[in-house]
């Protein structure tokens, strides 16, 4: 019987190296831009794919999110159209950069959902490791 590649020292080896980078090649790899006429996104980590969605054509929006991007505070924004395949995915954004980019994408869609509440200046952040005295 011949062993796999788990019953070799090396075998173990050579497979865990080469999963372990796959999670870091995706996300170097995740980006989304808006330019005056298109939505562009890209995502992959072997085959990386980019596409351009022209913003006339986006019907709406959907909100997702997975246990591990809640615990983070990312978002995937899917972009419907009528087009291609009928949605297109915007991967592990920040909730708030998820919906500026989603009300900047198509003006006036997403009014009617979004409350806006004001800043107020200063801010008072606390800082880690200094104390009030």
């Amino acid at each position: 019987m011949r062993a796999g590649p788990w019953r070799r020292p090396w075998g173990r080896w050579s497979c865990w190296r080469t999963g372990s980078g796959w999670p870091w090649w995706g996300a170097a790899n995740l980006g989304h831009a808006l330019s005056p006429e298109h939505l562009v996104t890209r995502r992959g980590a072997v085959v990386r794919r980019t596409v351009a969605l022209d913003r006339r054509g986006v019907a709406g929006w959907t909100f997702t999110e997975t246990f591990f991007q809640r615990r983070s505070g990312l978002v995937t924004v899917s972009a419907t159209t009528a087009a291609g395949r009928g949605h297109y995915e915007v991967v592990d954004v920040g909730r708030s950069d998820g919906l500026d980019l989603a009300a900047a994408t198509v003006p006036g869609l997403l009014d009617p959902f979004l409350v806006r509440f004001p800043v107020r200046f200063p801010v008072h952040l606390p800082v880690r490791g200094c104390s009030r005295r």
